[in-house]
């Protein structure tokens, strides 16, 4: 997904709810796991004083257009915009420089900071960029403003990877067709004429 760029912001404001236009789908896959993630994000102790999902509607020289920031936060003179994502990527660095810094500029005056909130990280994450804290990631926009923090929150339980798996139950007389004819069971069992019958049935082409 391609994020809008702002240029020539013309007029923005906070709405209350979601808008009509949008419809509200239902995620699936990994866009229901992000959602599961930004929802334990919202009801952690870290953001309990922050705004959750957002919504703008601006205009500017591109037309008409909305925005969802995932939280704000207001700190010291200014606001910090954070965004939640499951798996830390590069994608959330221009939605958070090009998109939501300059909405929320013109729309309060003050000073705007970000922060990536992530439950993994990856192997291009940026190490000396990694804070286990708000607080970290707060005083290290305070040592260098342009700065963006990434917040490892490891919220979500993770699934095991191998699942287990219980043996089916193969019925009795199952059993004692393989036993017949040869192809398993139990050594110990005599078998009747009936079943020794049947296991030939079983083991015949």
């Amino acid at each position: 997904m391609t994020t809008r760029e702002v240029q020539g912001l013309r007029h923005v404001r906070i709405l209350q709810s979601r808008p009509n236009c949008i419809p509200q789908g239902r995620p699936r896959g990994a866009k229901a796991a992000g959602v599961r993630y930004e929802e334990a994000v919202a009801a952690s102790s870290q953001f309990a004083s922050a705004r959750h999902g957002v919504w703008f509607e601006f205009d500017d020289a591109k037309g008409h257009g909305y925005a969802q920031a995932d939280f704000l936060l207001g700190w010291n003179d200014g606001i910090i915009v954070a965004e939640a994502k499951l798996t830390w990527t590069v994608a959330a660095y221009p939605q958070l420089r090009k998109l939501y810094f300059p909405l929320l500029r013109q729309l309060s005056g003050c000073p705007v900071s970000g922060v990536v909130i992530c439950q993994n990280l990856t192997r291009e994450t940026p190490r000396a960029e990694v804070v286990g804290s708000l607080s970290e990631a707060c005083a290290m926009i305070c040592g260098n403003p342009a700065s963006i923090p990434i917040l490892h929150l490891p919220l979500l339980l993770k699934e095991p990877y191998h699942a287990k798996r219980t043996k089916p139950r193969v019925p009795s007389w199952w059993r004692k067709g393989q036993a017949a004819s040869g192809v398993g069971g139990s050594r110990g069992h005599q078998d009747t004429p009936s079943e020794i019958a049947f296991g030939r049935t079983l083991a015949e082409p």
